[in-house]
């Protein structure tokens, strides 16, 4: 157990790199550099430390939380984004990097020496906080602040004379870490323990960022032989010249200094932002750094506004002119573009292209010269254009079907003309209701989820602690051979091990197929339903996702503008939006639509609209649309329905019936009844009623699971559980009878009254004299029936009550359908009047504490609507 908590904790430590200048010693340097390859990475795995070219770290970035993604691009200082992100590590192993010449030897590295000729050797040294190596047979020699070849001459020199006759190559096997200092004006000064690797440019981006006047070009370098080097970030930033940046050695210090000479250069440059200048640099050097001019920039019209005595002025300036000290902004000019394009008619069903302005000054004259396929929409197009002083741009819709809507149409500047064909029509139906569409699917995949989440929270909540032990166990080893594998990689977040626990889980569920118990079986049904209904909203979700639309340009201010233009056409149940101008007819709606006229009432169809509000007594009347409007027509009334009756009647079958038929109606039509009939017994069976059991049955069905799900997270509630789940399968074995109970014999007022609905069902049973016991009872069965017995007698037939049996609301379902109780106080002698085709219930019995609220109402559900579908089987058959 110790081991396991060791293991777990190692696994948990934080890695870190970043010392401060308190403790930012050269023993905890040496210390870090002496440990192991993979050691170093646990502790180097957040900053950008190393192990060394064998498993070095590559840099990538992460935005700074602080950083304003709102600014403006012309109000931000260049180059300083590059900083704002702060620097990490990726744990990517880079093998190959190359060392070049001038790698200055540092303490720390271990650099491997290579001996041939009369002595053959390979070892590995390290290099001695003196900054000497130790070569056997030779001694010591001191390589700090040696550039690799220097190096080279010196060891191969010292060996040829200690050891004549042997040769001698040397290289960095493993390249130690680094301290420097990052002062001046940075948002994080401090000494940092850095990656071997990295050179001015990187490692500045250490510091969290640089403060507002930071000079990018003017960075100084101090190295620990006095020497100083400045560094000019553009040359790398603007041009890529990696030239001039330093390396970085054990002790340097970079300086950042501050400066006023920035200048915003803004206007018609390809990258408008804010750069710093030197002094003697030129306009076209801040050009430069702005990457150019832009394709609309006026070279001959550029502005320097600057402050001088006090005053701010502005001049034109030339490209070679001296950048002045107090430079503020540097406006580039814009050329202006006039767009005089020709007319240009869009549209699949068209003849699309450009045509010209001066030939058609008016849309009639150009509509006459088009042709247009057979798949256009005649009944609304759009037309934009600018007015001839260029001001003002206007949208005009016109019909092809509408004359008048174009006749005197002038066209003007920048035509633009679109002809919507069907294909855009049924595109648009779509997209209307996509977003609803997709927010339901989606909704229904998170649902779902959520559910699949919930049970497996409760699994793991209610499993025993040995399982437990084992989930966290395989996690901690998971997380251990990801290390191994690769020591750079962060642990695992909370969340990340939250995901791979809950796969852990499902593959234990699918591991216990040997070992199921009652528990775990239910866990693995209500997965296996959740998984294949996210499978199916899944899948709908990738074809909703496909479904492709036409070339047009679906902008949501053109379906807006669409939309506002649109006819609502309502066709019984059916929503149809059609884009229409001018005047209309209904009857060509219809027939644009293409339903069948057969199943609508065009005898009580109305249109609504701005000061027509009437049914439409001819569809071929002509009607000048109105935005809002609305044409609903409504469907043909089903004037006959179809019903069966089956069992003991003259003619049974499938039958046509008017709408307003009745059961006896039907009686009739069948040839009334067969001597051998019971039509005390009439089973009635209606498609709406099924619905609505189906329909509570499913409701029973989740508050049962959620209250299993609540239930076994704690240790009180997991004990009643097994109780509950045989209800959950009792639910989705049940198929709903939809039964309809009462007298429904020949010739009985019921029978008169009852209408019949489309689908229903009548089955008429033969006369019969058993009795059906069912429920908790040993033996559920079916027995002769006896006059003289009670209730209780035939409930010993069946082998008497089980353990579950509710002995006190034991009631008889008739053979008409309708329930009586048998065990109440005034039959005590166990007496009552049992009948041939009666189906005695004995129910099960819940301990009180496990049916409060819904969780009652939801077993009693379930109860009822099985043992009726289960009588119904039994008469059936």
């Amino acid at each position: 157990m110790d081991k396991k908590i060791s293991l777990l904790l190692i696994l948990l430590i934080q890695p870190f790199v970043l010392f401060s200048q308190a403790s930012g010693t050269s023993s905890a340097l040496d210390f870090l550099n002496n440990l192991p390859s993979n050691t170093q990475g646990m502790f180097l795995g957040d900053q950008g430390g190393s192990a060394g070219p064998e498993q070095a770290s590559s840099i990538i970035q992460k935005e700074n939380p602080d950083k304003d993604i709102y600014t403006n691009p012309e109000e931000q200082k260049f180059g300083f984004d590059f900083y704002d992100n702060i620097l990490y590590s990726t744990n990517a192993p880079l093998m190959d990097i190359p060392l070049m010449a001038d790698y200055v030897i540092s303490f720390g590295d271990k650099i491997s020496v290579v001996m041939y000729g009369n002595r053959s050797r390979s070892i590995t040294l390290p290099v001695s906080l003196n900054g000497s190596i130790n070569i056997p047979e030779v001694g010591e020699v001191n390589i700090n602040g040696l550039s690799l070849l220097d190096a080279q001459e010196k060891i191969e020199e010292i060996v040829s004379k200690a050891l004549t006759g042997t040769s001698v190559d040397i290289n960095v096997k493993q390249a130690g870490f680094r301290k420097i200092s990052i002062l001046g004006s940075v948002k994080s000064p401090g000494i940092y323990i850095i990656n071997p690797y990295l050179s001015v440019i990187e490692a500045l981006r250490y510091a969290d960022g640089l403060s507002d006047n930071t000079s990018l070009r003017t960075i100084t370098v101090k190295k620990s032989n006095n020497q100083t080097k400045v560094f000019d970030a553009y040359e790398y930033l603007v041009y890529g010249n990696m030239e001039s940046n330093v390396s970085l050695e054990n002790g340097d210090v970079i300086l950042m200094k501050e400066t006023n000479n920035f200048v915003k250069v803004k206007g018609a440059a390809m990258r408008p932002k804010i750069y710093e200048f030197l002094e003697g640099e030129t306009f076209g050097d801040l050009i430069n750094f702005a990457q150019g001019l832009s394709s609309l920039a006026n070279a001959n019209n550029i502005t320097a506004t600057y402050l001088e005595g006090g005053v701010i002025k502005s001049s034109k300036v030339n490209l070679n002119d001296i950048v002045p000290p107090n430079l503020r902004e540097l406006n580039i000019s814009s050329n202006i573009e006039l767009d005089q394009r020709d007319i240009e008619v869009y549209g699949s069903s068209v003849s699309n292209g450009s045509f010209s302005k001066e030939e058609f000054t008016s849309l009639s004259s150009l509509i006459d010269q088009l042709d247009f396929s057979p798949n256009i929409f005649p009944y609304f197009s759009m037309l934009e254009q600018n007015d001839n002083e260029g001001f003002t741009k206007e949208i005009i819709s016109f019909s092809l079907s509408d004359a008048e809507t174009f006749r005197n149409i002038e066209l003007k500047n920048n035509v633009k003309i679109t002809f919507l064909s069907r294909q855009d029509i049924e595109d648009l139906q779509f997209l209307t209701k996509f977003n609803e569409i997709e927010f339901e699917s989606l909704q229904r995949i998170n649902d779902l989820e959520n559910q699949k989440n919930e049970i497996l929270d409760a699994y793991f909540e209610s499993a025993p602690d040995s399982f437990i032990n084992d989930i966290d166990l395989q996690l901690a080893e998971n997380q251990k051979e990801r290390y191994d594998t690769n020591p750079f990689e962060p642990p695992s977040t909370e969340y990340d091990q939250e995901i791979e626990r809950k796969e852990l889980l499902l593959q234990e569920l699918k591991n216990k197929v040997d070992t199921q118990t009652e528990f775990t079986s239910f866990f693995q049904r209500q997965l296996s339903e959740i998984d294949y209904e996210l499978d199916v909203a899944k899948n709908g979700f990738k074809e909703l996702r496909k479904r492709n639309v036409s070339d047009f340009n679906w902008s949501a201010d053109i379906i807006s503008y669409l939309e506002r233009n649109s006819l609502i056409v309502n066709l019984g149940k059916e929503k149809f939006l059609f884009p229409v101008t001018g005047n209309f007819k209904p009857d060509r709606i219809i027939d644009y639509i293409g339903r069948d006229y057969s199943n609508y009432d065009y005898e009580n169809s109305k249109i609504l609209m701005k000061g027509f509000d009437s049914p439409i007594s001819e569809l071929s009347t002509s009607i000048l649309f109105q935005s809002g409007g609305v044409f609903s027509i409504p469907l043909v009334l089903e004037q006959n329905i179809q019903v069966k009756i089956l069992g003991n009647v003259k003619s049974p079958g499938e039958f046509t019936v008017p709408i307003n038929s009745t059961l006896q109606d039907l009686y009739v039509l069948a040839g009334g009844l067969e001597p051998s009939a019971d039509d005390k017994s009439v089973v009635f069976a209606r498609e709406s009623l099924k619905d609505k059991e189906k329909t509570a049955l499913e409701s029973a069905k989740r508050i049962l699971i959620d209250s299993i799900i609540s239930r076994s997270s704690s240790s009180a509630g997991a004990g009643n559980i097994g109780s509950l789940i045989p209800l959950i399968e009792l639910s989705d074995k049940t198929k709903p009878a939809g039964r309809i109970s009462g007298d429904l014999s020949f010739g009985s007022n019921t029978s008169k009254d009852l209408l019949l609905e489309n689908g229903d069902v009548i089955m008429v049973p033969s006369r019969t004299s058993v009795v059906n016991i069912l429920g908790q009872v040993l033996s559920p069965t079916t027995v002769v029936y006896d006059p003289n017995a009670s209730y209780k007698k035939y409930v010993g037939l069946a082998g008497g009550f089980n353990y579950y049996a509710d002995k006190k609301n034991v009631y008889v379902i008739r053979s008409n359908g309708l329930s009586q109780p048998l065990s109440n106080s005034a039959f005590r002698n166990g007496y009552y009047d049992i009948l041939p085709g009666d189906t005695i219930v004995v129910p099960r019995n819940f301990s009180r504490a496990e049916l409060l609220g819904n969780l009652s109402i939801a077993t009693r559900v379930i109860s009822d609507i099985s043992i009726a579908a289960a009588s119904l089987n039994v008469i059936a058959d």
